[in-house]
């Protein structure tokens, strides 16, 4: 691999990191296997975002090659952290398996840390069956060992601007405003006919895969209530996020 694959991040590639997020994380060797099992080793400029890793090839503005959200994230696993790590990444498209080497400064664990602690900001209340696994000898298998973060309603917010995200989806700040809301009143009963937009038929109309995403595992609502709603999908949506969700114990 030539040398000028090597050097500093230049002002182009440094203006495209920027908008796509201000975390640089890494600049390694990356190898991507395709289904077949076979190798392409590229050098890749890494970083990490609040929901996504980007992969960015070099060149004088840069190119985004590839990205994931960390929700796709199945697996991290090595041997040995400080050279080498492997991801496993859910793709329905294709199959995802990538190793990263050390390649210098940051090194490895570093990254490890900073996906860990992003992790923690999007996921409070995930069970552990249902995060991402660390296979590393000297980490906790879970994600979130060690995180004990405070956030508004447990987290719901947070989380739901990462489903958003997944989903490719807006944010409903009338969502957020309603949860604010409920903290501020220390109500958590949540009645979705008061949530504005949810019915689907005024401006403020909202999707509803991320919010009820976001619902599946959160921990700070009690009960539920779902009077004069009639909008189509919103019982199916209800009926699996309650099936996820082990804190709601009301309807």
């Amino acid at each position: 691999m030539s040398n000028k694959h090597r050097g500093p991040i230049n002002g182009g590639e440094q203006k495209l990191i920027l908008e796509l997020c201000n975390n640089v994380c890494l600049f390694q060797s990356v190898v991507f296997y395709n289904k077949q099992g076979n190798r392409k080793t590229e050098m890749r400029i890494i970083a990490l975002s609040r929901y996504r890793l980007f992969f960015i090839q070099r060149g004088t503005h840069g190119k985004m090659k590839r990205n994931y959200h960390i929700f796709d994230f199945i697996e991290v696993s090595s041997t040995e952290p400080s050279k080498t790590i492997t991801l496993r990444i859910h793709d329905p498209r294709e199959f995802v398996l990538i190793e990263i080497s050390s390649d210098g400064a940051p090194p490895l664990t570093h990254f490890i840390t900073a996906l860990k602690s992003t992790y923690s900001q999007i996921a409070m209340g995930f069970p552990n069956n249902k995060t991402f696994k660390i296979n590393i000898p000297t980490e906790n298998p879970n994600p979130l060992f060690g995180f004990n973060l405070k956030a508004v309603a447990n987290g719901f917010i947070e989380t739901y601007k990462a489903q958003c995200e997944y989903y490719k989806l807006p944010v409903s700040y009338e969502v957020i405003s309603y949860v604010e809301d409920a903290v501020k009143n220390n109500r958590d009963e949540l009645h979705l006919s008061e949530i504005p937009g949810i019915n689907g038929i005024s401006e403020l109309r909202f999707e509803l895969a991320p919010f009820f995403a976001t619902l599946k595992f959160n921990t700070f609502f009690k009960l539920v209530t779902i009077d004069h709603l009639a909008r189509r999908g919103v019982i199916a949506h209800l009926a699996e996020a309650l099936n996820m969700n082990s804190t709601i114990t009301s309807i």
